[in-house]
C-alpha cells in the first residue's frame, strides 16, 4: 500500500497539566511488551504500561516512496537518505536512546530554561548495558529499564520514591532497584508518581505514592505522606488465577491482568476508572469524598450499550465470557482488548476519549461499538492524556491496516467523539504504539514516527528546529538504526535499539549519537 508522506507543522497549545486531566513456579512472560505503557499498550506511565501487545518484528524493510511537502518541494525518500537498516529480531537485547527534559522538577516553571535533549542521546552510564525492555507512562516523569538478566533500572523524577531505589532524589542517571536485585523482573508500569514491577513468578511489587491506595498494599497513606521509596509486594487477589501477566498504571490507580484474562484494579475511583461500577463517592460530614480502593478488586462486568436518540443512553446488555489479553491506562481512563479483538473503554469520558460519541463517564468497561459495527478487530491500543489511539487488523489480508485516534490531543483543537482514521499513517504497518500526555510515538515498518503539539520538551526527537508537530513525522535521527521498543512519557521518550549477536554493526551506528553525561 502507498504510504502517505508525514508532514511537519508546529502547533501552539496551552501549557499541559502534569497532574493529568481531572473533572518455584514456571517463569511467566507478560501478556504484552511495555511501550507507555511501554504507557503502553497492547503499555509505559509506561509507562507503560498504553499500552503493548507482544508482536514479532517485521523483517522485510520497505522502500519509502518520494513524496512532497505542502509547499511543493520534493523530499528525498527516507530509505535513500539513511543508511541501510537490517531488521534484527525485536526480541534481542539492545541499548537505550532517549530524548526529552532532564529537569522534571522545573516543568511548571515558565521562566526556567529547561536543558532539554531535542534529539536522541545515549546514556553514558548505560553504554554496554544490555537492555531488553523499556517502560514509562502517559503522565509519568520517570522510566523503568529491564536488563537481559531481569534487573530493573530506573531514572527520572522521584519526589515520592517512585524510582524504588530507597531515596527520593530525582536522577537522570539510571540506578538499579536494589530491593529487587535477586528477583527477575519481566515487566513494569509507571503511573504519575508510582511504579509497578512484575516478576517472572507472576508477583507484583509497587513503590511511590500511595495516597490513593494505588500501590495495592492494603493501606492508604495520609496527605502528608512522602511515599514508599522501596518496592513492597502487592496483596494478590484471592480470585482468578492469582498469577499476574500484565501490569498497567494510570495517574493514581493500578490495573493488573492475570493469566486467565481477568482484570483487577485499585487506587482512585473518582471517574469510574477502576471499572467496579461506582465512583465510590460519599459524604464525610458536609464534604463529598471518595473511598480509595487499597486492595485489588476484580472487574466483573462488561457492557454493551446501543446509542440512543438525542444523545440519550440506549439499551444496555451485559456481555459474559470476556477474556482480556491487553490493556492501557491514561490519567483517568482505560482501554482493554479481549481475545476476540473487541475494544472496551471506561473511566473519564471528557473530550470523547472513550470513543462512545459521548463525554459521559463510564463506570464499567463498555464496548466501543464503532469497531464492532464495522467488523474490525483491534490489535493495539494506547491511552494518552485526553485521547486514545488504536490500530485494527484488516479482515482482508490485502487491505492496509488502519490507525484511529479519538478524544483531544491538542487542547486548542477539536475533539473527536468517536474513532477517526489517522490518514497520515495510512499504509504504514504499525509495530508499536506509545501514547504520552499529548505526544505520541509509533513504530511503523523500519521507522519511528512521533508527533505532539506545543508545548513539548524534546520528547519527539526531531531536533531543536522542530520542537513540536501537530502531524506525524518520521524521526530522521533514528533512521540509521532499528528501534524495537518505544516508551513515551510525559516529557521524555526512550527507544530500545536491538543489537546483533556480535553487536558490531549496531554499536558502530550507535556510536554516532551524542552522549548524555548523566553522572
Amino acid at each position: 500500500a502507498k504510504k502517505v508522506k508525514l508532514n511537519s507543522a508546529n502547533a501552539e497549545e496551552k501549557a499541559a497539566n502534569l497532574d493529568g486531566n481531572k473533572p518455584a513456579d514456571k517463569e511467566l512472560e507478560p501478556l504484552c511488551n511495555g511501550n507507555n505503557g511501554s504507557h503502553s499498550v497492547a503499555n509505559g506511565n509506561g509507562v507503560t504500561t498504553v499500552s503493548k501487545l507482544t508482536e514479532s518484528a517485521e523483517k522485510d524493510s520497505k522502500e519509502k516512496e518520494e513524496s512532497k511537502q505542502p509547499d511543493g518541494k520534493a523530499v528525498a525518500n527516507d530509505a535513500a537518505e539513511a543508511e541501510t537498516v537490517e531488521a534484527p529480531d525485536d526480541s534481542s537485547p539492545g541499548e537505550v536512546l532517549w530524548c526529552g527534559t532532564t529537569k522534571w522538577q522545573l516543568l511548571h516553571d515558565k521562566k526556567a530554561k529547561l536543558p532539554n535533549l531535542y534529539s536522541p542521546h545515549r546514556m553514558e552510564s548505560l553504554i554496554g548495558v544490555r537492555i531488553s525492555k523499556v517502560f514509562s507512562g502517559t503522565v509519568a516523569c520517570h522510566v523503568v529499564l529491564v536488563t537481559v538478566e531481569g534487573q530493573a533500572l530506573t531514572f527520572g523524577r522521584n519526589q515520592l520514591g517512585q524510582l524504588g531505589v530507597g531515596d527520593r532524589v530525582t536522577s537522570v542517571q539510571a540506578r538499579p532497584v536494589e530491593a529487587l536485585r535477586n528477583i527477575r523482573v519481566v515487566s513494569a508500569a509507571c503511573g504519575r508518581s508510582h511504579t509497578l514491577f512484575l516478576t517472572s513468578r507472576g508477583e507484583v511489587f509497587a513503590c511511590g505514592d500511595n495516597r490513593s491506595g494505588q500501590l495495592g498494599i492494603g493501606s492508604v497513606a495520609n496527605g502528608k505522606d512522602t511515599g514508599v521509596p522501596t518496592p513492597k509486594p502487592m496483596a494478590m487477589p484471592t480470585v482468578g488465577s492469582r498469577r499476574i501477566a500484565q501490569v498497567e498504571a494510570g495517574g493514581d490507580f493500578s490495573l493488573l491482568i492475570d493469566s486467565s484474562g481477568m482484570m483487577f484494579t485499585c487506587g482512585h475511583p473518582e471517574n469510574g476508572q477502576l471499572g467496579h461500577g461506582s465512583d465510590s463517592q460519599y459524604f464525610e460530614g458536609t464534604k463529598l469524598v471518595h473511598k480509595m480502593e487499597s486492595r485489588l478488586a476484580p472487574i466483573v462486568s462488561f457492557v454493551r450499550e446501543e446509542e440512543g436518540r438525542g444523545g440519550r443512553p440506549g439499551a444496555k446488555s451485559v456481555i459474559e465470557g470476556v477474556r482480556v489479553i491487553a490493556a492501557s491506562c491514561g490519567p483517568s481512563h482505560c482501554a482493554c482488548l479481549d481475545s476476540e479483538g473487541r475494544l472496551w473503554t471506561w473511566g473519564f469520558g471528557g473530550y470523547g476519549r472513550l470513543g462512545h460519541n459521548s463525554t459521559r463517564n463510564e463506570l464499567r468497561p463498555r464496548l466501543v461499538n464503532y469497531f464492532s459495527n464495522t467488523r474490525q478487530r483491534v490489535d493495539r491500543v494506547s491511552c494518552g492524556g485526553a485521547y486514545t489511539i488504536a490500530t485494527t487488523a484488516p479482515a482482508n489480508p490485502s487491505a492496509p491496516p488502519v490507525t484511529y485516534l479519538w478524544g483531544q490531543q491538542k487542547s486548542s483543537g477539536e475533539a473527536n467523539m468517536y474513532p477517526k482514521a489517522l490518514m497520515d499513517l495510512s499504509g504504514w504497518s504499525i509495530r508499536r504504539l506509545s501514547a504520552g500526555n499529548r505526544s505520541c510515538a509509533v513504530l511503523a515498518d523500519t521507522s519511528c514516527i512521533t508527533w505532539g503539539p506545543s508545548p513539548t520538551f524534546g520528547e519527539l526527537g526531531h531536533g531543536d528546529m522542530v520542537k513540536s508537530s501537530a502531524r506525524p513525522m518520521v524521526c530522521k535521527a533514528l533512521e540509521r538504526v532499528r528501534v524495537a521498543e518505544v516508551a513515551m512519557g510525559y516529557a521524555q521518550c526512550v527507544f530500545l535499539v536491538p543489537l546483533k549477536s556480535d553487536g558490531s554493526d549496531a554499536e558502530e551506528k550507535l556510536g554516532k549519537y551524542p552522549v548524555c553525561r548523566d553522572k
